[in-house]
């Protein structure tokens, strides 16, 4: 089992809040403008940007000759309307609750900037108060998949970033947690929920492959190898894992937040469980 964590660090976007599926219905539109179509690998290299990242890479890899500043206000016109609607995600509520109430420090770390936070924050009153210390990406220097915003989120909490654990939903953020030292439990988003390669280091030097293992109701796992124990095998320029197994053990996959167990990390059970 892993050393307990003090704390713990949650990204916002498709892991608490419904929002990738809307950015990216939005996305879709703009670029249909200007002749092109959101292929898959651009819209995965978006995922848990900064906006203008976002638009600036969707720029390059759909080739259009455009300021990328224009394309993103041209999403933000939409998007501004939409958001306060965003659903919370199944668990996401249940987490933050239990983090108040075990007294475990917590904070968000989100490529949102603050404007736009709390925008998606207005028809959202508990969830907004329970959220007392947030990092958004317009008050760092770098975007994910730098670690800055998770780096600035640890020392609001007062803890080394080897004592947080992160969860996250999309490949840079992961890089990100990484990249600043942390552990990471991935909860892929719809759009991610098939095998996934994340850069363990922001240079891009190595990478780490994961196979997303879905959890069936009933608690039945559907995966490849039904072994209890996976040993990680070496491969040009990367890693292969399983939820099991990864190196330095960092990275845990898990389905849905419903399927986090805080004591696998040394913290105090769910008191519904308890409960129950």
């Amino acid at each position: 089992m892993p050393d307990a964590v003090r704390g713990v660090i949650l990204d916002l976007d498709g892991l608490i809040l419904d929002t990738e599926v809307l950015c990216c219905k939005v996305a879709e539109m703009v670029v249909g403008k200007y002749g092109k179509r959101l292929t898959e690998s651009a819209r995965k290299n978006a995922l848990g940007k900064r906006p203008y990242d976002c638009w600036e890479g969707l720029c390059k890899d759909l080739e259009i000759d455009e300021n990328p500043q224009k394309l993103l206000d041209e999403s933000e016109v939409i998007l501004i309307a939409l958001m306060p609607g965003s659903k919370i995600l199944p668990g996401a509520l249940r987490l933050v609750r239990y983090l108040s109430d075990a007294h475990v420090p917590y904070a968000v770390a989100t490529s949102t900037p603050r404007a736009t936070f709390n925008r998606k924050m207005s028809e959202k009153d508990e969830l907004r108060s329970l959220l007392e210390v947030v990092v958004c990406g317009d008050e760092v220097s770098r975007g994910k998949p730098h670690p800055d915003v998770f780096l600035a989120a640890s020392t609001a909490l007062g803890l080394p970033p080897d004592q947080c654990l992160v969860f996250e939903d999309a490949e840079s953020g992961v890089t990100a947690a990484l990249a600043a030292g942390m552990r990471v439990v991935m909860v892929p988003s719809a759009h991610n929920s098939h095998a996934t390669t994340v850069d363990s280091g922001v240079n891009g030097k190595e990478s780490l492959i994961f196979e997303t293992i879905r959890e069936e109701q009933g608690g039945e796992r559907e995966k490849k190898d039904e072994k209890e124990s996976v040993t990680p095998m070496k491969l040009e320029g990367g890693v292969v894992c399983s939820e099991l197994v990864s190196n330095k053990k960092k990275v845990k996959i898990i389905a849905s937040l419903l399927d986090f167990k805080p004591s696998d990390y040394g913290l105090p059970p769910f008191q519904d469980e308890v409960n129950s």
